[in-house]
């Protein structure tokens, strides 16, 4: 799959639709959607303090049209052995639970939620036709602030469908979804002559309030995955909000040219500020199985990032760690996992992490194995223990550096 993009069910979300996340709608007469494009860019520009270099043209969807463009998208931006892969590696360490259809049943919840969206590849703004008109206004600014964004940094820099590192382009996504809701927000407060976020010392009650508005329950998606959409609009807006407090929406010119790379920096942005984080990304070469004999054994078939936001998520799927979540992930230093070809009926998935201190290590060993434990309700020891009929785990320390090792039956 080298050189080939390799975009994420959630990655592709943010990749190709800069989504407004809907509420539920509201019957209501027909009205000229687009009429309010306009006035939003204004608003928008004003805001974000980003000249319009361009027009944006402006469609309305209903959702039988949305799904088809999804659909499609999905269709041609997403091979089949990428959602295959990814929902094996996933299904391994815990993300999802191991019988989870991943792209019939992530795919089917994203389409649910769908409530507009700026398109990059068209460079379009496309209103959801299904919405009420009183959040239509809120609706635009957001989406329009990303016409903005790309016409000034151009979107598909960071959105490279090419990248092996889904915390890195989870990272990005919080960075533009955020900018975008604080636009969105202060253009709400502006309208209620309230002080702009940069003024506010705390945004708590703002980032609830984006999660209770944002209607991420149920559909049967696990709560790691809701997490992670979630993810962008809230820690994004964090993120962004320390930016704002420092130099307003001028400050945000210079995070795009050096953008965070990690969720790491998107958590502590004290850390992003600082420029001093260093980061430990495994090499694919330093994951390859021990006695490897030859290269179709060698072959890596799938690798990613999952990094520390990833961690915290994937325990939140386990009340018994769930509140170890943060505890068991901070301190995080880099990871990579892999998915190694098909021998003897099995694949090897191999996930290597590493840690700012020993201590660090051994708390995510910890957490991993009681999340493991209350998964499989087997304990987890030394050496390789079996799960299931279909799986087995064996789980190493080193120091600062914690593998994980699955034999998954294909």
């Amino acid at each position: 799959m080298r050189g080939q993009k390799q975009y994420s069910v959630v990655e592709l979300v943010f990749s190709l639709l800069c989504l407004a996340v809907s509420s539920t709608a509201i019957a209501e007469p027909a009205v000229d959607l687009c009429a309010i494009s306009s006035l939003a860019l204004t608003r928008a520009s004003d805001i974000r303090g980003l000249s319009v270099l361009k027009a944006v043209p402006c469609v309305s969807q209903d959702k039988a049209q949305v799904r088809e463009f999804l659909d499609e998208t999905i269709r041609t931006e997403l091979p089949s052995s990428k959602m295959e892969m990814e929902q094996l590696a996933y299904r391994a360490i815990g993300m999802i639970p191991d019988d989870y259809d991943y792209g019939k049943s992530l795919v089917s919840f994203l389409v649910s939620q769908l409530g507009g969206y700026y398109d990059p590849k068209r460079e379009r703004f496309v209103m959801a036709a299904w919405l009420p008109s009183t959040v239509q206004d809120t609706v635009a600014v957001h989406e329009l602030t990303h016409a903005l964004q790309d016409q000034h940094y151009d979107l598909k820099k960071f959105l490279d469908g090419r990248s092996d590192n889904g915390d890195r382009s989870l990272a990005y996504s919080a960075l533009i979804e955020g900018d975008a809701t604080a636009v969105m927000l202060d253009n709400d407060r502006r309208l209620k002559h309230m002080p702009q976020l940069e003024k506010e010392q705390n945004i708590e009650s703002s980032i609830l309030m984006q999660i209770l508005g944002m209607n991420i329950g149920g559909g049967g998606v696990p709560e790691s995955l809701k997490a992670m959409l979630i993810f962008p609009y809230t820690s994004g807006l964090h993120f962004v909000h320390a930016i704002l407090r420092g130099n307003g929406y001028k400050g945000l010119d210079s995070v795009y040219q050096r953008p965070p790379q990690s969720t790491r920096e998107i958590l502590h942005p004290e850390e992003y500020l600082s420029g001093t984080l260093k980061l430990e990304i495994p090499s694919e070469g330093e994951l390859a199985p021990p006695g490897t004999q030859d290269e179709k054994s060698a072959a890596v078939e799938y690798t990613d990032v999952i990094g520390e936001f990833g961690i915290a998520s994937l325990f939140s799927n386990s009340a018994v760690v769930a509140d170890a979540r943060t505890r068991a992930s901070v301190g995080w230093k880099g990871d990579r996992l892999a998915v190694y070809a098909e021998q003897n009926g099995r694949r090897t998935v191999r996930w290597l992490t590493r840690w700012e201190s020993e201590r660090d290590a051994e708390e995510f060993r910890q957490a991993y194995s009681s999340f493991i434990e209350d998964r499989y309700k087997t304990r987890v020891g030394s050496g390789e223990v079996t799960l299931s009929n279909a799986k087995s785990i064996e789980i190493r320390v080193n120091q600062r550096e914690v593998l994980i090792q699955f034999r998954v039956i294909s």
